[in-house]
């Protein structure tokens, strides 16, 4: 199937707003700021046996900080 996926500005600004999950904080305190080195779009996988894996925008930043936020659009879930 196709799934609308997000614009890389809509991403980043859900990211800014703090929309994302935070995967791992590495070895920033919780609170610092982040500089962001890589965005790209992955996919998630639960680790257990699923139909699907959902697609993903992958936020890295410095000493290990990892997030991210589902991709596709809110409107294709009917939000």
């Amino acid at each position: 199937s196709t799934y609308p996926i997000k614009a890389a500005q809509a991403a980043w600004d859900e990211f800014n707003a703090g929309g994302a999950y935070v995967a791992a904080n590495g070895l920033n305190a919780e609170g610092d700021n982040v500089k962001i080195r890589r965005i790209y779009l992955a996919y998630y996988d639960p680790g257990v046996t699923a139909e699907f894996f959902q697609p993903i925008i992958v936020f890295e930043g410095d000493r290990g900080f990892i997030a991210y936020l589902p991709a596709v659009t809110a409107e294709y879930y009917g939000e």
